[in-house]
């Protein structure tokens, strides 16, 4: 028999045991079991797990992603997987496109940028569109800073910092030096 793991939602831990159907899942719950209310325990669930977890509850139909369509040929990205016909077409492209922002899904220490207080265990870069809404607060429960992948990257040394303004007087943590960006302390490291 599994052991049972736990998770938080909405401030609350539950406790779940692996042999629960998916129907016994409360309102924005990502993972299914038979749940009982503990205060005040933390919890020590994986970054793959969450992850997986939030993939599996998009596919078996409890939780829509943020903002995703499929491709239909001829048509465009359109299908939403809301008529009967496309939706197997959908899950399938759903789930391949969540799978490969789980697998490319960018990984930093701490923050170049000024201004961010270091996160306790990181901070993650994706495309958030192909995951439930809500999968960013669960994940910053967890200890993790949520950022998108289109709008920050990494240094060589492991500090994240922003390439686009977040406001109009946003000034770029980072330097080009030799074709390669690179935080400031970095940069400053390399000029010398």
């Amino acid at each position: 028999m599994k052991k049972a793991e736990s998770r938080w939602n909405r401030g609350q831990l539950w406790t779940l045991t692996p042999a629960a159907s998916p129907k016994q899942f409360p309102p924005g719950d990502f993972l299914g079991g038979e749940f009982s209310k503990k205060r005040k325990v933390k919890t020590k669930m994986k970054l793959e797990t969450i992850l997986k977890a939030s993939l599996n509850s998009m596919i078996h139909g409890h939780h829509a992603p943020h903002c995703y369509s499929a491709h239909v040929v001829g048509q465009g990205y359109v299908n939403r997987g809301e008529l009967v016909e496309q939706r197997a077409d959908y899950l399938r492209q759903l789930e391949r496109s969540a799978q490969s922002e789980i697998d490319n899904m960018g990984y930093a220490t701490e923050y170049a940028e000024p201004g961010y207080d270091k996160p306790a265990k990181g901070i993650v870069f994706a495309n958030w569109n192909c995951f439930p809404r809500g999968l960013d607060t669960i994940l910053e429960k967890a200890g993790y800073s949520v950022e998108w992948s289109d709008e920050w990257t990494t240094c060589d040394c492991g500090k994240a910092f922003r390439l686009s303004a977040d406001s109009y007087c946003w000034e770029p943590a980072y330097k080009e030096v030799g074709g390669e960006l690179m935080c400031l302390d970095c940069a400053k490291c390399e000029e010398e």
